[in-house]
């Protein structure tokens, strides 16, 4: 079951290198959605640099800690690539903020939370599963509170690297 789950990995890494060349090759009118996409490359290749140090390293325990945190940070980047998406193709973010964020303020926190979560929830369902059968020992895997504080790191990394260019983006 190791071959397919990281297999797996491997085809979303290849799948969000082509969405990141695809952004990056918008035109100059698109400039946020090319911000977002250049802002995204460093965090790629650290992403990239952790999923190969989890495959290198011997250590059981910190394979599947690497492992997880590569996950997590690559399905946090994926939803990013997926809003930008939505958003360039059908104006998702206006469409969301004037037709149901504006009249409804509490569907907004509700999409946040869903865009938070999502990730997390992603992994517990269909990748935790199988590292369990992978990592038999390992204490990350058997504790959702110890993932959850992996995700949070995730998320925290994640957003310290995006935000700024996410402004710059905003701002164009």
């Amino acid at each position: 079951m190791g071959d397919k789950i990281d297999d797996a990995f491997d085809w979303l890494i290849l799948i969000m290198s082509t969405m990141n060349g695809v952004l990056i090759s918008l035109h100059e009118e698109l400039a946020a959605e090319k911000t977002v996409a250049v802002g995204v490359l460093l965090p790629f290749f650290e992403l990239v640099a952790v999923w190969l140090l989890g495959h290198l390293i011997r250590r059981e325990n910190l394979k599947a800690t690497l492992k997880a945190f590569s996950w997590f940070y690559a399905l946090l980047m994926l939803m990013l690539f997926g809003e930008v998406f939505a958003d360039q193709t059908f104006g998702m973010m206006k469409i969301l903020h004037m037709g149901l964020f504006a009249p409804y303020p509490p569907l907004a926190l509700m999409f946040i939370a869903l865009v938070l979560a999502g990730p997390f929830m992603f992994f517990d369902r269909l990748v935790r599963p199988a590292y369990i059968e992978i990592y038999k020992d390992s204490t990350l895997l058997s504790s959702r509170k110890r993932l959850a504080s992996l995700y949070v790191l995730a998320c925290a990394v994640f957003i310290a690297q995006v935000l700024p260019f996410l402004f710059l983006g905003a701002f164009q």
